[in-house]
């Protein structure tokens, strides 16, 4: 199968849609519950992003049909990626973790490194 500039682009789209829409829609669900704990807007935490996920997902309708399938195949392989490596969700899933001594990238699997381990390095560098 040969892609085209516009079919690789609307996949491109495809992916950036579904995350956007994603993201909007976690927004809700983060007002929904936190709305008893923190003063939350309706406006801020609902409505717009309710919004933003309509858009985004009106905009993933007009892509063309090959592109959703493309995406939706390669979203599907990526989740079942994930449930191989967290053996069906029963184990946590993976964590990107940095190597102290050369900053290059250790396996995906390895525990992730805290916001203070790294301050505590740079502050130890600097």
């Amino acid at each position: 199968m040969f892609l085209t500039t516009d079919i690789a682009f609307s996949f491109i789209n495809f992916g950036a849609f579904t995350g956007f829409t994603v993201v909007n829609i976690c927004v809700i669900a983060f007002y929904v519950r936190k709305r008893t704990t923190a003063p939350l807007t309706v406006l801020g935490y609902v409505i717009l992003p309710a919004v933003g996920a309509c858009v985004t997902l009106y905009m993933l309708t007009r892509l063309s049909t090959t592109a959703l399938i493309i995406g939706s195949c390669w979203l599907a392989a990526g989740f079942l990626w994930l449930l191989w490596l967290t053996r069906g969700f029963r184990r946590p899933t993976p964590a990107m973790s940095v190597d102290e001594t050369g900053g290059e990238i250790d396996d995906i699997r390895t525990r992730p490194v805290r916001a203070v381990e790294l301050d505590q390095d740079l502050s130890e560098k600097g």
